[in-house]
């Protein structure tokens, strides 16, 4: 992009640049920003959900989408009362805003640390989740109401924060985000994404139904959840162990 100026810039002042920016929503593909559609609880549901590796942050908001690029991000989402919205960090505050005469909910997410453009991630959904704290960290698994109400969730939940506690004692490195999301999508391509504070998944692969209690289900979970914390720690330290090895590392404690 060339921006022509109607005058020279000057030194040492400052200029503030306002961009107006639209992007698509995918339905058919999971890319950039994409909507999901599912049942549960007997109703047709709608999500929304983010992939932006390797380079669909640029479908999504203006950015140099360069891994080497990095930089830190401040997330404001404006959403429907009825849904949550969940990003990298923590929720900062949230308030409601009018719009021509109907409620919104605005939800702004504290600042990222520095991290490349792929990694950043949101998703708005109606759904419910289960959680825990592992050395004083919140880890949260997000799933369709009914999944949860069930117990899908509750493998993997028991599962995550063993494979954290783990990998940080083995590296001797403290994990630098102050909570960890994890949440099953009905349909996602990429099987799952390592996102800082928001890992993406298949339902498929981070659910265990009750009629799936065998050990090769359960092990393909782990071996997918070990692979994603792996991979979405500071400077990737935690993949200098394979996944293989951490499954069966926790399996043999």
């Amino acid at each position: 992009m060339v921006l022509e100026l109607r005058e020279a810039l000057q030194p040492g002042s400052l200029y503030e640049l306002q961009l107006s920016f639209s992007g698509p929503v995918y339905q058919d593909f999971r890319e950039g920003l994409f909507i999901n559609l599912y049942t549960d609880q007997g109703e047709r549901r709608a999500l929304l959900a983010s992939q932006m590796e390797p380079t669909f942050a640029r479908n999504v908001f203006p950015c140099f989408d360069e891994p080497a690029l990095k930089a830190t991000f401040n997330i404001t989402i404006i959403h429907h009362p009825s849904y949550v919205a969940l990003s990298n960090m923590p929720k900062l505050r949230q308030s409601e805003k009018d719009v021509n005469g109907s409620k919104w909910t605005v939800t702004t997410f504290h600042t990222t640390p520095r991290m490349p453009t792929y990694l950043a991630a949101f998703v708005i959904c109606d759904y419910d989740h289960v959680n825990r704290t592992e050395r004083g960290k919140e880890i949260r698994i997000w799933a369709r109401k009914d999944a949860i109400a069930n117990g899908n969730a509750d493998f993997a939940l028991n599962i995550t924060g063993p494979i954290f506690s783990f990998l940080e004692d083995l590296f001797n490195i403290s994990y630098p985000l102050p909570k960890t999301d994890m949440i099953a999508l009905p349909t996602f391509d990429n099987r799952a994404m390592e996102n800082w504070g928001l890992l993406i998944f298949d339902e498929s692969l981070l659910l265990l139904k009750p009629d799936e209690q065998l050990t090769e289900k359960k092990t393909v979970i782990s071996h997918i959840v070990s692979h994603e914390i792996g991979h979405q720690a500071r400077g990737k330290m935690f993949s200098l162990i394979s996944h293989e090895d951490v499954s069966q590392l926790l399996y043999q404690k």
